[in-house]
């Protein structure tokens, strides 16, 4: 049984699929996404409501059918929990293996961020700092890859969440494609002008990541694979990002040593706290 919660796009059919012989549960306000004009998924229960209504239901009723199988659920429970270790061992040897690299790796931003944000923070990720390096221990913590968005999101998504819980950090990563398509000054402008100060920080690969990954995705063996410099990806020669909040009476720093990367942060997120917006531009590698 595979159950799909809130996802519009569970798995992409062109490269897996479930075993033929799964029963697949949609659940969510819209589980058929009439908003698309075509689905590509198959599915033999679609659950319409609350997401969060309909898990708290479903542990209600298989708590009851599930206590002489007790054994079973700790078995599978101890199985994913190693599953998790190997996980976060991985994870650990990843930012190890990278935390001296220049340019700085993103898995390395990540984990800096972890060192520096409090448990509360609301982190926006737009080709920033990637999810599964980050710690986040409590709900509502994290935006990112939304459907309501695409490219320029993220910044939008910053302001809106300090407004929503101005007494909590929030820390806006993007890549440096991302941040020209948010509008920088018009974002810096209405946090000055609405007091909404947030930690803003550029994930710098100098290109067009998203665009160059989806080339090669789609044509791996294509000419512009083949190419020395794709074509349309290269952001070269980079602005100096950090001094657009300048004009608009906040601060930035260029961070391109992985040893300064979180003293920056530090100092960053304190100038937030005394109502300073920051903005970091941190020369990362181009990766994922």
């Amino acid at each position: 049984m595979v159950i799909v919660i809130d996802s519009v796009v569970p798995w992409m059919p062109r490269l897996v699929q479930p075993r033929k012989d799964a029963k697949v549960i949609h659940i969510g306000s819209d589980p058929l996404e009439t908003r698309y004009p075509f689905r590509e998924l198959e599915t033999d229960l679609l659950i319409a409501g609350s997401s969060l209504a309909a898990l708290t239901m479903l542990q209600e009723n298989l708590s009851e059918a599930m206590k002489s199988r007790q054994s079973t659920v700790e078995r599978r429970r101890k199985a994913l929990a190693q599953m998790r270790e190997e996980i976060l061992a991985k994870r650990r040897k990843l930012i190890d293996t990278v935390k001296d690299q220049t340019p700085i790796h993103p898995a390395w931003l990540a984990a800096c961020i972890n060192q520096v944000k409090s448990e509360d923070a609301i982190v926006i990720s737009e080709l920033g700092a990637p999810l599964p390096v980050l710690e986040l221990r409590k709900p509502l913590t994290y935006m990112g890859g939304l459907l309501s968005g695409g490219l320029g999101f993220g910044m939008g998504a910053g302001l809106g969440a300090k407004l929503a819980a101005p007494e909590r950090e929030v820390i806006v990563t993007v890549g440096d494609g991302s941040y020209m398509f948010g509008n920088p000054v018009p974002y810096h402008y209405v946090a000055r002008a609405e007091q909404l100060p947030t930690l803003t920080v550029i994930a710098n690969n100098q290109s067009w990541l998203a665009v160059r990954q989806s080339t090669l995705d789609v044509f791996p063996e294509g000419r512009a694979a083949k190419a020395n410099v794709m074509a349309l990806t290269e952001l070269k020669p980079a602005p100096d990002y950090e001094k657009v909040i300048e004009t608009c009476g906040g601060r930035g720093e260029k961070v391109e040593a992985p040893g300064d990367l979180v003293p920056a942060l530090r100092r960053g997120l304190d100038a937030v706290r005394s109502g300073t917006p920051i903005t970091l531009n941190v020369l990362t590698q181009a990766r994922r």
